[in-house]
């Protein structure tokens, strides 16, 4: 219990430190086609900007639709430095559960894994990537 509270307060800490540096990460923003789960959060399908923060090892991921007023924070477990590629959100479907983002990777080629959801083994899962692309070219 304590370990979740703790992990609570990170994420709501590391959402208000977003609210000064997000726009200079990304300000991407994708068109998802289904609803999906971010850390436990469903959210509908929509239009979702993605914010990313780090403060030294704490890497944050927030997808934030502002029409819905819906949004989702998740801190990274994993975050890999890669050559700049397209920017895009992975999201992994199962037949039961429904779809989670996966991966989110921004405009300077940094990959954000987020946690996964505890699934069936038995379970198969079909990958979707959805492009980010800036607000004016939606």
């Amino acid at each position: 219990m304590k370990k979740n509270f703790a992990h609570i307060l990170i994420v709501t800490a590391a959402a208000f430190m977003l609210g000064a540096t997000a726009n200079a990460q990304t300000g991407l923003v994708a068109k998802v086609p289904f609803s999906f789960r971010v850390n436990g959060s469903v959210l509908p399908a929509g239009n979702y900007e993605l914010k990313t923060a780090w403060q030294g090892s704490v890497h944050v991921v927030v997808l934030q639709s502002a029409v819905l007023g819906k949004s989702a924070t998740a801190i990274t477990t994993t975050l890999f430095e890669r050559e700049a590629t397209t920017p895009q959100l992975l999201f992994l479907c199962g037949e039961t559960n429904g779809c989670y983002l996966s991966t989110a990777r921004d405009q300077f080629g940094v990959t954000f894994q987020l946690p996964k959801p505890r699934r069936k083994s038995a379970e198969s899962e079909t990958t979707w990537a959805i492009a980010l692309l800036p607000p004016d070219a939606r």
